[in-house]
């Protein structure tokens, strides 16, 4: 699985095709559209008012040959009561373009990123990462680390380096604190998981690949793979963590039930039949949805909130309600 994807890639640094978008993106503020009207002739106005709304949506200016897409050309030039059209001119002056990115950054007070800013960067990564794994989540939280330090977003590729430079020191921390308190004989055990090996993997090979569908065939798999690191003799303090993913597996599965129930509720109201025999396939035990790290507070259990979260209606798509 890649850190981003494409469609994730083109949302993070590419500005929006779809009008509804640039409307809600693009809004020039009063004090933006003066600063564009001081300058000379109606396609340099415009097309340094698109720079201006694209380093504040963006962090960035125009790159070189860079021609926006029209319907951000449409909702800026509306704003500033020009004929979209003219822009083809600025677009033909690379040089102007480059001064008014000069003057934008210098306007707003804005540096490019150094070497000494990468500790920061990579510790905002990390700090996101330890709550999820998504690489388009970490990633925008490095990009606002840059804004509110006033710092021009890099290239992409730079940027997707310290983001999973980021992921990569919350696993570890991750993994340090897996193994905090254990006593040496249980980390003598746990280090043979990589020197023994079943076939072509190593046993820590086998428990990684821990299977996550909603089977019982998964199931009888995670229940192997804990088999062999309980041979690990964890110690008291560890077990009674381990034991505590009983409960978080309980959470899991009445969250899913709740939700689900939910889902199906809303499905339904928009017309669609479903049937309950295919329902009743449906295991509420996925949990790739669900962030597994952090801290996990049992001390309110017993006064649960009396209210849910939206359903992600956006996401609704009739077309995948198909059945047999």
């Amino acid at each position: 699985m890649t850190f981003l994807d494409a469609p994730s890639r083109t949302a993070l640094f590419e500005p929006p095709d779809a009008y509804e978008e640039a409307l809600a993106r693009y809004a020039l503020s009063v004090e933006d559209v003066a600063f564009a009207r001081t300058h000379r002739r109606s396609h340099n106005r415009l097309g340094f008012a698109i720079q201006l709304a694209l380093v504040r949506d963006l962090g960035r200016p125009l790159r070189a040959g860079e021609v926006p897409p029209e319907a951000i050309v449409s909702v800026v030039a509306d704003q500033l009561g020009i004929d979209a059209a003219v822009f083809t001119l600025y677009a033909q002056r690379e040089e102007t373009r480059r001064e008014h990115a000069r003057e934008i950054v210098a306007a707003l007070d804005l540096q490019p990123v150094r070497r000494s800013d990468y500790r920061t960067l990579i510790t905002a990564a990390a700090r996101e990462a330890v709550a999820t794994e998504q690489g388009a989540t970490i990633t925008k939280a490095v990009i606002e680390t840059l804004k509110g330090r006033k710092l021009l977003v890099p290239v992409p590729e730079l940027l997707i380096r310290l983001a999973m430079a980021g992921r990569a020191a919350a696993r570890r921390q991750a993994y340090r604190e897996l193994i905090r308190g254990l006593e040496q004989p249980s980390i003598e055990a746990l280090d043979q998981l990589l020197a023994e090996r079943t076939g072509d993997r190593s046993h820590l090979g086998w428990i990684a690949e821990a299977p996550e569908g909603a089977k019982l065939k998964n199931l009888k798999g995670l229940i192997a793979r804990l088999d062999v690191l309980r041979v690990a003799a964890i110690a008291e303090t560890m077990a009674y963590r381990a034991s505590g993913l009983n409960l978080v597996v309980n959470a899991i599965i009445l969250w899913n039930t709740v939700y689900l129930s939910r889902a199906v509720d809303y499905v339904r109201g928009q017309g669609i039949v479903i049937p309950d025999e295919l329902l009743s396939q449906v295991a509420p035990l996925p949990w790739v949805h669900i962030a597994l790290t952090g801290d996990y507070l049992w001390n309110e259990i017993d006064r649960p909130l009396e209210r849910f979260r939206p359903i992600r209606a956006n996401r609704f798509n009739p077309n995948n309600f198909k059945f047999p």
